[in-house]
């Protein structure tokens, strides 16, 4: 292979490598084309979807358009048919009206023959008016000076009643507080009485030392306390009876004011409804008798008594009205009172109740006081019945140890009468009853040898014995004491 081959070869090759890239390049760009074709594709498909969901909500709105539609062209044909009943409706009326008014020519001549007995009957009922009005409006005068004495007596009874049972209700208060002041102060008093009793109880018996004890105080004052806290139940009870009693009374005396109270307001109430009644149809005669008192001709003394009537009755009848409101603003402030009254009865209550709470706390500490009481009272019992035991077993010990004792003591007597001896010094006789019923050790070593040898020794034998005895009996006393 020649030079200009393999140059026209490496010129080839780097032609097809130039290629090649361009190649790669193009395809890079035609992948990326393809990514973006992809990305829009998905994107075109995501407004495809809501395109569609659009589509379907607009698809559900047309059909509810479509129903209501439909639901509206059936209303309308029910308007539509009552429309053409209305219409024969009315074309029966206006054949009905036709009917009438052709029947109707015949009867005016009737028409005006009552019209005319009408008139007459008017004049007279103007002549007679005057005088009735003016005694129903003095009626009604006298009724609401009645009302107005009757509602002044009311309220002067219901204040005083309530100041009574305000009162009433203050002093039982009182009575109440005293009451659980005085138990406090005796409770606290037992209290301490107690405690004191507790406190010396326990200083005085002391286990180490039961013998010379003396709980007749301690017992007193239990049995003391015992008997206060019975009298304190006792009056509490008692107290708490009456106060029961005491208040039951007052709620049902209470409940019957009020309700005395509520029926003569609610009766009240009726007169006054009554009396409007009563003033809105004179009100409305008045209004009939002006009206007809207008068309007539006023040339007649009848017509103008008639006219004149009515203008003093107006007046009356505004007075009238006047006084009604004053008596209704009255039994509204009676009212208020009576509420008032009633919430001021009911705290006192609720602060009685309270009050109540506060004794029953009492009463529990008092029931409490009395509880420690008994078990001081049990302790003590069983301190005392301990210490005659202890008193009982120290006698027997005691008498033991003097059986004992004075049993030794006879026997070394005797044995000093046997050897001739004289007896031994006071010295050692404390010791012996020092020793508390301990016998001395050469009386058993004595005891020991009779059993064994049967017989006692004889000859210098059994003085030395008796010497060498004494010597260790003497040893063995002043080991035991030191």
């Amino acid at each position: 292979m020649n030079s200009e081959e393999y140059l026209q070869l490496e010129h080839e090759v780097t032609e097809l490598q130039y290629e090649l890239s361009e190649a790669k390049k193009e395809a890079e760009m035609q992948a990326k084309r393809a990514d973006d074709v992809t990305e829009e594709g998905v994107e075109l498909w995501k407004e495809l979807e809501e395109v569609r969901k659009q589509v379907g909500t607009l698809t559900d709105a047309l059909e509810n358009t479509t129903s209501e539609l439909d639901a509206a062209k059936t209303r309308s044909n029910k308007y539509i048919i009552e429309l053409q009943k209305v219409k024969e409706e009315n074309e029966k009326l206006f054949s009905e009206i036709e009917v009438l008014r052709e029947n109707s020519s015949g009867y005016d001549d009737n028409l005006l023959n009552e019209l005319e007995e009408t008139k007459r009957e008017l004049e007279e009922a103007k002549t007679s008016a005057g005088d009735v009005l003016s005694i129903e409006n003095d009626l009604l005068k006298k009724e609401n000076e009645e009302l107005l004495r009757q509602l002044v007596d009311g309220d002067n009874d219901a204040n005083e009643k309530a100041q009574k049972e305000l009162e009433r209700a203050r002093e039982e208060i009182e009575d109440l507080k005293n009451q659980v002041e005085s138990a406090e102060a005796r409770a606290d008093k037992e209290h301490k009485r107690a405690e004191n009793a507790i406190s010396g109880a326990n200083a005085g018996y002391d286990m180490n030392s039961f013998a010379g004890l003396d709980n007749e105080d301690a017992i007193s004052e239990i049995l003391t306390l015992q008997d206060e806290v019975n009298r304190l139940n006792s009056e509490l009870f008692e107290a708490r009876q009456s106060q029961a009693d005491g208040e039951a009374a007052n709620q049902k005396s209470r409940y019957d004011d009020l309700k005395q109270l509520a029926e003569s307001g609610i009766e009240k109430d009726r007169q006054i409804e009554k009396l409007k009644r009563d003033l809105a149809d004179l009100i409305d005669e008045v209004e009939m008798l002006r009206l007809n008192g207008s068309h007539d001709s006023y040339d007649s003394p009848n017509s103008k008594n008639g006219g004149a009537s009515p203008r003093k009755l107006k007046q009356e009848v505004d007075a009238l009205k006047d006084v009604n409101e004053m008596l209704r603003k009255q039994v509204e402030l009676t009212k208020r009172d009576l509420s008032e009254s009633q919430d001021k009865l009911r705290q006192e209550a609720e602060r009685s109740a309270m009050e109540l709470e506060a004794f029953a706390e009492t009463l529990q500490g008092v029931d409490e006081l009395r509880q420690a009481a008994e078990s001081m009272s049990r302790e003590l019992k069983w301190y005392k019945e301990k210490e005659k035991k202890e008193k009982k077993r120290y006698a027997e010990v005691k008498l033991q140890t003097l059986n004992e004792v004075s049993g030794t003591d006879r026997m070394d007597g005797a044995l000093r009468k046997l050897d001739g001896e004289p007896e031994p010094t006071d010295f050692f006789g404390k010791i012996k009853s020092s020793l508390a019923g301990a016998p001395p050790l050469h009386k058993m070593e004595s005891f020991l040898n009779l059993s064994q040898h049967g017989k006692p020794p004889s000859g210098e034998k059994t003085h030395r014995r008796r010497r060498r005895r004494r010597g260790s009996s003497d040893k063995s006393v002043m080991s035991a004491i030191f």
